[in-house]
């Protein structure tokens, strides 16, 4: 149960972040998410779309992991406009995906992977909240 939760928690807190863009900036987003993400983030994320099996909700928890670091990224680059960092659901996107996801150094899109989904040791969790 508590995987369930935390994966729809996941799922909800990057819709809130599109769904927010959609509104405040839906040309940069339009050129910025991945075709995919409309059926998957489109509706609200609940225990009846969730896949069943651990093995299945893990490989989903790795995807919105993946996808919303993907959303971070093009949103924290140079060339994109620096309001869209203070949006409130990117805000919290970013706070969440820092104490949710721990990323590796190498594989995966942009330059490094998820750990299976793992949060981040406790106290790296702290000190990336501070920043």
């Amino acid at each position: 149960m508590r995987s369930v939760n935390r994966l729809e928690f996941l799922a909800e807190t990057l819709r809130a972040a599109l769904e927010a863009l959609s509104v405040a900036a839906p040309d940069w987003l339009a050129t910025h998410i991945d075709a995919e993400w409309v059926p998957r983030y489109g509706a609200r994320a609940d225990s009846y779309r969730l896949p069943r099996g651990e093995d299945k909700r893990t490989k989903l928890a790795v995807q919105v992991g993946a996808d919303g670091f993907d959303l971070l990224e093009a949103i924290h680059v140079d060339h994109a406009p620096a309001w869209l960092r203070e949006v409130p659901a990117v805000v919290v996107l970013r706070r969440v995906w820092i104490t949710q996801y721990h990323r590796t150094i190498t594989g995966g899109r942009g330059g490094g992977g998820l750990a299976g989904g793992q949060r981040p040791p406790a106290e790296q969790r702290k000190d990336l909240l501070a920043l």
